[in-house]
């Protein structure tokens, strides 16, 4: 899984950053999408890989901190990841739904700062269970005994929630207007084509956390139940969460031209160069 999620993402990125055609404002949110999916491959993978073997994994049960940090570390990720997917609905409902004003509000810049306040509403959503927790010396090292359930499901679930409801209204809204004849114009089919990719992602989204969010949520109500999700189907729901780090790149390289024409030309690294300008954003 680490082969495959930063294999992705690292060509995702380059990808956009090499090739002048996909350096767009939406992109710009494609490409912090990719790097919070390239966290979970690069950082929050190894360290569970690491923390599993002697002599770590008795610091697990030992030190608070090495508790701590291995989750933390996959709550930024998660955290960015799911908000950065919530951009991405907004930003293509205002394009699909205000296109005269899109380009006056959507700039390089503007993306810049949203970029930033994801990420730093992420990190700080995400470090809090340094500081709120129920860690206690020789306790197993795991989230139901660790994370308060306050933390986790109303702050962790409810945020990854909330913005499910908000992209899921987004979405909705682009395909009312797609309906509807006043939505119709030169270059629809195109601007439909992009949607429907960052539809791809939001379903492959959806299909593979909700069995993780399903254990979580009633691992806490059903209390007594804890000892059972510290299981081989808990395990596997948490890969299959983790998976979704790498299925983001799958979809832009087979349903998107301009992606599988710049993976192409950096896997066989041809001399002709596809970028002609420079590393500027374009308005999209």
């Amino acid at each position: 899984m680490i082969i495959f999620i930063c294999f992705g993402n690292i060509l995702t990125i380059l990808a956009v950053w090499r090739t002048s055609i996909l350096r767009t404002v939406p992109n710009m949110y494609v490409v912090s999408l990719a790097v919070a999916d390239l966290i979970v491959g690069g950082i929050t993978l190894p360290v569970q890989i690491i923390l599993s073997l002697p002599p770590f994994s008795l610091l697990l049960d030992e030190d608070k901190y090495f508790c701590l940090f291995q989750m933390v570390i996959y709550f930024v990720s998660v955290t960015t990841s799911v908000f950065s997917m919530g951009v991405i609905a907004v930003d293509r409902a205002l394009y699909i739904g205000y296109p005269l004003h899109y380009n006056r509000f959507s700039t390089e810049k503007t993306a810049k700062v949203i970029i930033a306040g994801t990420w730093t509403a992420s990190l700080m959503i995400s470090i809090a269970p340094f500081y709120y927790n129920t860690w206690r010396e020789c306790q197993v090292c795991f989230s139901f005994f660790v994370i308060p359930m306050e933390y986790q499901l109303y702050v962790q679930v409810g945020s990854i929630i909330l913005v499910i409801i908000l992209t899921s209204i987004c979405y909705g809204y682009i395909l009312y207007i797609a309906r509807s004849k006043q939505g119709r114009s030169a270059g629809w089919e195109a601007d439909m084509k992009l949607v429907k990719i960052f539809l791809m992602v939001f379903g492959l989204f959806i299909g593979c956390w909700t069995p993780l969010l399903s254990l979580v949520f009633d691992g806490y109500i059903n209390q007594e139940k804890k000892e059972l999700y510290h299981s081989t189907f808990f395990e596997t729901s948490f890969c299959l969460s983790v998976l979704n780090s790498g299925m983001n790149f799958l979809v832009y390289s087979v349903k998107n031209m301009d992606f599988r024409k710049a993976i192409r030309d950096i896997l066989c690294r041809k001399k002709k160069c596809i970028n002609t300008v420079g590393p500027s954003f374009h308005r999209y």
